[in-house]
């Protein structure tokens, strides 16, 4: 709007230069006229001085900056994205709830479906000289076992592999907020939004991991709160779509 505002002046100053030229030819009406006419002149004059310089100095360098940031913004967007699918996908097949399977997407609907399905991964690994608590899963002898895979990492327990993507998004955050006048406002809410209910569901995931009684997330708040995460998920898309223009 800004930015708008300041091209709109300069034309209707470059406008104005132009036709006092040509009024000049017509004898004005009276001195005040005339003096109030070189007014303007010398007022349009000195702000298309002005919008010169700010062309060479701030226009044409922020614009070249933009060219080089964009690209490299939208790398990192697209890259979040795809921790986040390994996640949805991760949720997707321990409890057997795919939140995208309805059409149209309902995601109040099958997003609390999703969270409510899902098992709690739980077996803190004890030595084997330390005695398992009563009714807790330990952890396969083959500690290389991790069940939920993001990328190229792998995790026993949603409380880790959240954590994993909350750093993700932190990184993001970061980057997006000291290049914030380059970035889209909707895009760093929607990562907040997420970032919040990813928070929160790591808190809950480290409770019920520790807790023999719970066996699913079955938390109100969280189910609604993940509704968050799926929404910047799939505004994050489009970046990945930017990145892979191929890609469906």
């Amino acid at each position: 709007m800004q930015k708008s505002v300041i091209w709109i002046c300069f034309f209707i100053s470059l406008a104005w230069a132009i036709s006092h030229q040509f009024l000049l030819l017509i004898p004005a009406p009276s001195e005040v006229l005339y003096n109030f006419g070189m007014l303007l002149q010398a007022i349009s004059l000195s702000y298309i001085a002005a919008f010169l310089f700010y062309l060479v100095h701030n226009y044409f360098p922020e614009r070249e900056f933009k060219k080089t940031v964009e690209p490299m913004v939208n790398k990192e967007l697209s890259s979040l994205w795809e921790i986040c699918n390994d996640l949805s996908y991760q949720m997707s097949r321990y409890s057997k709830v795919n939140v995208f399977e309805t059409a149209p997407l309902n995601l109040d609907q099958m997003v609390p479906k999703q969270i409510e399905k899902l098992p709690v991964i739980r077996g803190l690994y004890y030595p084997s000289d330390e005695q398992v608590p009563k009714n807790s899963k330990k952890i396969p002898a083959d500690l290389d076992y991790k069940p939920i895979n993001l990328q190229n990492n792998e995790f026993d327990f949603w409380s880790t592999a959240s954590q994993f993507v909350i750093t993700e998004i932190d990184k993001r955050i970061t980057l997006l907020l000291s290049l914030k006048e380059f970035t889209d406002t909707e895009t760093l809410m929607k990562i907040s939004n997420m970032q919040s209910a990813l928070k929160n569901f790591n808190f809950i995931a480290n409770t019920y991991e520790n807790d023999v009684f719970f066996e699913r997330f079955d938390n109100l708040f969280i189910q609604r709160d993940m509704i968050n995460f799926y929404e910047g998920y799939i505004h994050l898309k489009k970046y990945y779509k930017l990145q892979n223009p191929h890609h469906k």
